[in-house]
Formats: structure tokens, sequence, C-alpha cells
């Protein structure tokens, strides 16, 4: 083998990495939700909701040692609302409730219910799944909630990675500190086709028998396994600091300065 699989759940980096999400997430929701009593800015709610999942996600990942927890049913729902809660933010912090579909609803509040929505939808479908694996020793993992969890999350990446490009370049409404969002958007977008590849049908990891003619498929699926704790964890910090350092959705942490 190649690699030994550093960057596994199972690994001391691994279980590093899980835990720098884990205190970025309970530090920015603590600061977000201050904010947010401070100023009523929904998209401040909506960036601590996406920390809380992020908490929660990464929390079982860490105590379960494994990624495969991601094709649980409420796991695979908050999957959808950590992007899902960035995106509706971005909306609400771009355009505000001024703006509206059909001069009715606000941008964020139709992405709002379309996340809540899916996460429901992913969640329910994904139930049988979860109890089928606590009675029987296999379970049946429906490609359904997975599927609607690769679309949404697909729409999900286009709206983050999107919509700080579109404010800084066409609006000049932001920063080029914009872009941390933007990036973090990619990197979560990349990290979860590869654990949608590596877990698609199964709580572990995808295998591949030896033969000398699956090399290079074979490497493949070693180095997401090696990369997708590194990248997602990139994501996340990405998001954390792109909601810090924009002037014009930041928030404050009393004693710091980001000027």
């Amino acid at each position: 083998m190649i690699f030994q699989y550093p960057s596994s759940p199972h690994s001391y980096i691994a279980d590093a990495l899980l835990w720098v999400v884990l205190i970025v997430a309970a530090v920015f929701v603590f600061f977000l939700l201050v904010e947010y009593l401070n100023t009523k800015q929904n998209y401040h709610l909506l960036w601590a909701m996406s920390m809380i999942a992020t908490f929660i996600l990464f929390h079982l990942v860490s105590n379960n040692g494994s990624f495969g927890v991601f094709n649980d049913s409420l796991s695979a729902g908050f999957s959808i609302v950590i992007p899902g809660g960035i995106a509706a933010g971005l909306l609400y912090a771009v355009y505000g409730k001024e703006k509206k579909l059909f001069n009715r609803f606000s941008f964020g509040g139709v992405y709002v219910t379309a996340v809540i929505v899916m996460f429901c939808l992913v969640s329910i479908l994904g139930l049988p799944n979860i109890m089928r694996a606590f009675f029987e020793d296999t379970a049946d993992h429906s490609i359904i909630p997975l599927t609607l969890v690769m679309v949404f999350n697909g729409v999900n990446g286009l709206v983050i990675i999107g919509l700080p490009i579109y404010t800084t370049i066409k609006t000049k409404e932001t920063s080029s500190k914009a872009y941390l969002i933007s990036i973090g958007g990619i990197l979560f977008s990349i990290g979860g086709i590869f654990l949608a590849v590596l877990f698609a049908q199964s709580p572990e990891p995808f295998v591949l028998p030896y033969d000398p003619d699956l090399f290079m498929m074979r490497l493949m699926i070693t180095t997401m396994e090696n990369t997708s704790v590194y990248i997602l964890t990139g994501g996340v910090v990405m998001y954390a600091f792109g909601m810090l350092y924009e002037e014009k959705w930041r928030f404050n942490i009393p004693g710091i300065d980001f000027e």
C-alpha cells in the first residue's frame, strides 16, 4: 500500500484536525449568536446554525472514526445544513430582506425553506436504512438520500462559490477577503464528492481487490481517503474566516481587531 491512511479518522493527524474543526465551530457559534442578538441580522443566525451542524457532524465522525456517518439519515441531513446555512446566509447578506422573489418572498427566506425541506426529506428517506442497521447485520443503503444530498449540495456550492465572486467583481460590495468563503465552497464540494464516491453504498470505504491492472484506480481511491479530512477541514476553516474577515458581513470578537 502506498499510503498508510495518515488522514483517516483513525489517525492522530485526522483526530487533531477534527478537533480543530470542533473548536472553531464552537467558538464561532457563540460569537455569531451574540452578534445576532445585537444586530438581528439573519445571516449571523444562519451561519451559527451551519456551525452547530458542523460541530454535530464532525463530532460524530470523531467518535465513530469514520466518515461513513455521512451516509446515515440525520448525518446526511446535517451535511446539507452545513453548506445550506452558509448559502442562505450569503443570500441574506447580499440581498437582505428587500430583494424579493415574485415580489413576496426574500431570496434568503426561500432558500432557508428549501434547506429545511431537503433536510427533512433526506433524514426521513434514510431512516429505514438506519433502522435495518440496528436490527440486522447489514443495512440497505438507498441511493435516493445520497442523490438528494449531492444534487442540493451542488446548488449550495454554486451559491457559495458564486456570490462572493459576484459581489467582489461585479457590484464591488465586498473585498477579495470574501473569496475565502468561495474557497470554502470549492473545498467542501470536493470533499463531498470524495465521500460520495467512497461511501456511496456502504458505511465502510469502497475497497478494490488487489489487481495490478487496477493500480491507478486503487491510487485514486486511496488518495481520496487520505485527503478527505484535510479538504473538509480546510473548507470549514475558509467558511469561518470568510465570515470573520469580510467587512460587509463580519461579526465582532471582543478585544480583536480584524482590520
